[in-house]
């Protein structure tokens, strides 16, 4: 899966085309925490959830909870009108 997929999946109401993959990347890597991004990136390659929590040496309590964030920080306001390209 692409990232500009993912975000278009993950993205509760989305109104306008997103911009490019490198660009989605780079706002993207900027607004989300390192694990976070990361993250984010292994699940779109499909990875586990074991696999992750492992990769990032997370405890399941921490990584629902980091989940849960990177949704939040994904559908704020803010990073949509980043996301997204405006005419």
């Amino acid at each position: 899966m692409t990232l500009t997929e993912a975000v278009t999946q993950d993205i509760k109401i989305l109104g306008f085309e997103l911009k490019e993959e490198d660009e989605l990347k780079s706002i993207l890597k900027r607004r989300l925490t390192k694990k976070e991004f990361k993250y984010y990136k292994m699940r779109n390659e499909e990875a586990s959830n074991e696999e992750i929590i492992s990769s990032l040496v997370l405890d399941e309590k921490r990584y629902d909870a980091m989940v849960i964030a990177v949704y939040k920080k994904i559908n704020s306001e803010k990073i949509k009108n980043e996301l997204i390209i405006k005419d």
